[in-house]
């Protein structure tokens, strides 16, 4: 989706409609300073370098499997990339390939929508989060409406998917990027049982 030769001008674009929402994203996660954060579909890596900031002793892992994107993102994070404090993997989130209970949060800025099944989405990330850590998601309103016919939708099906996978404390409301014309979602991973992700996930029950 964004590859191919109109992936640079994507990520130029990306770049600067999605500045306030990653700042916002990070504010709301509050993460201390040696936190170790797994960043989803980081596009330009606008929103990591400015995590990075907020992380001097911190580690961030960036997944997106766009390989303009993490071209783009590497230019801009070069330094922090050297130094190891970023590294990046060009892959999806369902697939991070972190040991479990690696990650002291999350963050997704116009990604969770993209995910399908948000299942698959869902457990990963309850399974490379430490108990008690959260995601902070913020996502366009017209996005949202796009990809899943109304924010509703989008909304019911993503707190049934977390919820599920073990998620707890969700929240949701207008962010303040696009003047409010944006979703917040926040999900705090609960304790996990060993055998919660041998449970049927609820999109199976639907009809094909």
């Amino acid at each position: 989706m964004f590859d191919g030769p109109a992936g640079h001008l994507v990520a130029s674009i990306m770049a600067r409609m999605n500045r306030q929402a990653e700042l916002e994203a990070i504010e709301q996660l509050n993460p201390s300073p040696e936190s170790r954060i797994l960043v989803i579909g980081f596009g330009s890596g606008v929103g990591l370098k400015a995590l990075a900031g907020r992380l001097p002793q911190g580690r961030i892992l960036g997944v997106d499997p766009s390989a303009a994107m993490n071209a783009s993102a590497a230019r801009r994070c070069r330094t922090e990339m050297d130094s190891g404090r970023i590294r990046l993997v060009r892959s999806t989130a369902e697939h991070t390939g972190e040991p479990d209970a690696s990650f002291d949060g999350a963050i997704a800025v116009n990604v969770l929508m993209l995910c399908n099944p948000i299942s698959a989405t869902a457990r990963e990330l309850s399974r490379v989060l430490k108990p008690g850590a959260e995601l902070v998601s913020l996502t366009h309103d017209w996005a949202l409406k796009r990809h899943s016919g109304s924010v509703a939708s989008w909304l019911a099906a993503t707190c049934a998917a977390f919820k599920h996978s073990g998620f707890v404390e969700l929240r949701h409301f207008a962010a303040e990027a696009e003047k409010g014309a944006s979703v917040a979602f926040i999900a705090r991973n609960g304790v996990r049982h060993p055998e919660h992700h041998l449970q049927k996930d609820p999109e199976s029950n639907q009809a094909p």
